[in-house]
């Protein structure tokens, strides 16, 4: 009975270990050489870690998807506001180089033993509206339009 008892709890301690599957967030644009070599990375990645889900959002020109990003990016006090943009764990990352690589891979590592929430977990309360870079263009393009059609001078 004491074996049993032993056996039962070495599995109960080994079952705890296990983290399950990890939940990663990329954010990208299509044309960006850096999102390219991240996409790249994070392929080999997810075949390293089967356990590894990773959620892809495209930010070009979806004002929404943007607004999500930076306000992740301000949930896990990450300096950068550009692409590519990953949240996994306890990490957040702007750019690609060497040095995410690992730091990436150590993160989905701790995070599939120890077991980490989703990113989006981190984002109490909502997402604040902001303008998104394309909105910028987009009302600067209208009030250019405005100040020439009422503005320019007339022609005699």
């Amino acid at each position: 009975m004491r074996f049993l008892l032993v056996v039962a709890a070495c599995v109960w301690v080994a079952l705890g270990a296990l983290g399950g599957p990890v939940e990663l967030h990329y954010y990208y644009t299509r044309g960006c050489p850096d999102c390219e070599m991240m996409g790249q990375f994070l392929e080999t990645l997810a075949t390293d870690y089967p356990e590894l889900k990773i959620v892809k959002i495209h930010v070009g020109y979806d004002s929404a998807s943007w607004r999500r990003m930076v306000a992740m990016a301000d949930a896990f006090g990450t300096e950068g506001r550009y692409v590519p943009m990953v949240f996994v764990g306890e990490v957040g990352v702007a750019g690609f180089d060497r040095t995410v690589e690992m730091l990436l891979y150590d993160e989905v590592e701790r995070c599939l033993q120890a077991g980490c929430p989703p990113p989006s977990e981190r984002l109490e309360g909502g997402i604040p509206w902001r303008p998104s870079p394309i909105e910028i263009l987009l009302a600067a393009v209208v009030l250019v339009g405005i100040l020439v059609l009422f503005v320019a001078p007339s022609s005699p």
